[in-house]
């Protein structure tokens, strides 16, 4: 799949753009485009996360109730940092709460340990 310099397939920037119906069909045709990562080593739910997508917009429900909650949401970034530590920076409590509704389905595994911007942990 075509990426930008930075490194975003088109599904990234469906996330960004909280376009839902493009999130819904485009990894019909390209099963692959969830799992790619930007140079950044940004996964969708990072993106989403540091785009402000409200934890009440359909497209946020998309991504983590529907065919990407296997995707790891452990991924960090280039800088060290979780979907997780985001939220919490960005003071996303929504978020917060939503993942930790995630791990206690057990459906995935949170870091809950890691300090923001840490690569020493």
């Amino acid at each position: 799949m075509k990426k930008d310099q930075d490194g975003r397939n088109p599904l990234h920037h469906a996330v960004i753009k909280v376009s839902v119906e493009v999130v819904r069909k485009l990894p019909d045709g390209c099963p692959e485009s969830p799992l790619e990562v930007t140079v950044q080593r940004e996964n969708l739910f990072h993106l989403a996360v540091k785009n402000r997508v409200s934890a009440s917009d359909e497209l946020l429900s998309e991504l983590f109730g529907g065919k990407y909650t296997e995707y790891p949401l452990n991924l960090a970034d280039k800088e060290g940092n979780t979907v997780l530590h985001w939220a919490s920076v960005r003071e996303q409590i929504r978020i917060i709460r939503f993942l930790n509704a995630l791990l206690r389905r057990e459906c995935c595994q949170l870091n809950w340990a890691y300090t923001f911007g840490s690569s020493s942990g």
